[in-house]
């Protein structure tokens, strides 16, 4: 009956739109253009997606028909047409400005905050309603998926809370695609959902596990709990300060000892336990991926401990947005030279260009000072750049010295980090302040290249609170 309702709405909206605006379509485009309409109202979710995908097609000439319909009445016929509008805006990005629907509502503080009605539809447009809304990409479905039908109502929803609430509809939950880099929802089967949300993060118990030392001169009794951070991969986090554990209690309310995550090893080093890395870079974690993960310990548990009734601490991320530019010409002459933006200064001081890399050595200074390190996750839009002249570019890797081997994730990039040194060599600079940038692949005839070095203009630093409750441990 839903079904038929909408048809007949549907058709009295094509009426008035097909008047005003078909006459930049050929004949034969209106009739398919009537046609395609008509389905964005089938029962049948394949050939709703289709006729998306076929108005799509029909490219900006479609933009006037399809627009009228974001003020309908009825909430999925207006989803659609953002749907298509958007598709549209994708392949031809010269008018994406005016194709896109504004983004949602969105504060740092509570993250994005979703508005959508919508009865009897199936997930995966929910899913791209969401993402529409908020900018986010649409979490994928299981293979072959078959859900039913669900009816959604949010009101200024938090992003996480309404993708938790999706999840227990269905029967899924969400956990990271490595191949794609990217979140992908599955079945759950006897799944515990331990959950706190702290602005656009949430934050989740995957596993807690006892480890109690029966025949050892080094008694190593400990409970670890470890969680997972997700984000919205919208936002560009900087970097996540190391987790402050502030409060572990047990199933009586009294207080445990804790260890603070990331204490064995140095401010933002990587090291396990701790959640420390810059703009993407972690331990465990994959350019693009938006999650990462830490472990809350507690050594010498009591033994009667069955529940942790507390987890509480504080997580502080740094957000970067925009960019800004400092360009440098014909880097690889010899010599020193420099390039400056506002205040930063980026001086280059050494360059050797052997088989197939370029290593160059540079400093980075703001008004006058040792900047803030220049390293950069794979996939994002900061980082360091050797351009030739036509235009190809080759991202660098930064360090304090270089050595070879595959990058983390693979694709045979090079790591730089101190010849002969640990861990974390990579994250230090010279004494000097400068840092060792190596360019990897790069043809050995050519010797005219530019470097070009995009950071965020600007880096806001954001502290949440987290709080887990009722802790179940084996």
């Amino acid at each position: 009956m839903r079904f038929a309702c909408r048809g007949l709405l549907t058709v009295g909206l094509l009426t008035v739109f097909v008047g005003i605006c078909l006459a930049a379509l050929t004949p034969g485009q209106k009739m398919a253009a009537r046609d395609l309409i008509k389905q964005l109202s089938s029962e049948e979710f394949k050939v709703r997606e289709s006729a998306v995908e076929k108005l799509a097609a029909l490219g900006p000439d479609v933009i006037p028909l399809i627009k009228p319909m974001l003020e309908s009445d009825d909430e999925e016929l207006k989803l659609r047409a953002g749907m298509i509008l958007k598709r549209i805006g994708q392949k031809h990005p010269d008018a994406a400005g005016t194709l896109v629907p504004e983004v949602g509502e969105f504060d740092r503080r509570t993250g994005s905050l979703i508005t959508l009605k919508l009865a009897n539809a199936d997930l995966a447009t929910v899913l791209e309603g969401i993402a529409q809304q908020t900018g986010n990409k649409a979490l994928a479905l299981p293979q072959d998926w078959k859900g039913k039908p669900i009816t959604v109502d949010f009101d200024k929803t938090p992003y996480w809370k309404a993708i938790d609430q999706l999840c227990k509809m269905e029967g899924l939950m969400y956990q990271p695609d490595w191949r794609e880099r990217a979140l992908q929802l599955v079945p759950a089967e006897d799944v515990t959902e331990i959950t706190s949300y702290a602005g656009p993060l949430v934050l989740k118990i995957i596993s807690a596990r006892k480890n109690r030392s029966y025949r050892s001169v080094r008694k190593d009794n400990r409970l670890a709990c470890n969680v997972q951070v997700f984000w919205e991969d919208r936002l560009s986090p900087g970097w996540h300060e190391p987790v402050e554990v502030g409060k572990v209690t047990d199933q009586t309310g009294a207080e445990l000892k804790v260890d603070q995550p990331g204490a064995r090893g140095a401010r933002r080093a990587g090291m396990r336990g701790g959640m420390a890395w810059q703009f993407g870079r972690a331990r465990g974690m994959r350019g693009g991926m938006p999650m990462s993960s830490f472990q809350v310990t507690v050594p010498d548990y009591p033994e009667n401990l069955t529940r942790l009734s507390e987890i509480s601490g504080k997580l502080t991320t740094a957000f970067a947005t925009g960019t800004q530019e400092i360009i440098i010409e014909d880097v690889l002459v010899a010599g020193d030279k420099s390039g400056r933006v506002g205040g930063y200064e980026l001086k280059v001081t050494d360059v050797q260009h052997r088989r197939q890399y370029v290593l160059v050595t540079a400093t980075l200074t703001a008004e006058g000072k040792p900047a803030e390190r220049m390293n950069y996750g794979s996939d994002q839009l900061y980082g360091v750049w050797l351009v030739d002249m036509d235009g190809k570019k080759y991202r660098g890797y930064v360090g304090a010295g270089v050595r070879y081997g595959r990058r983390a994730g693979g694709r045979g990039q090079v790591i730089v980090a101190g010849a002969g040194a640990g861990a974390g060599a990579g994250n230090r600079a010279e004494a000097d302040g400068s840092r060792r940038i190596t360019f990897r692949r790069i043809p050995e005839e050519m010797d005219v290249f530019r470097l070009v070095y995009v950071f965020p203009a600007k880096v806001t630093e954001q502290v949440y609170d987290f709080k887990f409750t009722e802790v179940p441990v084996p």
